[in-house]
């Protein structure tokens, strides 16, 4: 998954959405947003924000990389 992601950001992510809900799904946008938040906060949180995640989701999500989004 870090070698599709590293090359097709987009299309991995797209995936991962596409993944029945469960753990499986849970785990694997988590490992996706560890890695893209630590090269890339701001574009992490922006696409957590505008995505179809319930709420408890996005939180969870938002609280992996907000120690790398830096301050305003």
């Amino acid at each position: 998954m870090r070698e599709w992601f590293d090359y097709d950001e987009d299309g991995a992510i797209e995936w991962a959405m596409k993944l029945p809900e469960g753990k499986n799904k849970d785990q694997l946008l988590g490992a996706v947003v560890g890695i893209w938040g630590t090269s890339k906060p701001d574009k992490a949180k922006n696409w957590i924000e505008q995505s179809s995640l319930s709420q408890d989701k996005k939180d969870k999500l938002l609280k992996k990389i907000e120690k790398n989004i830096p301050k305003k």
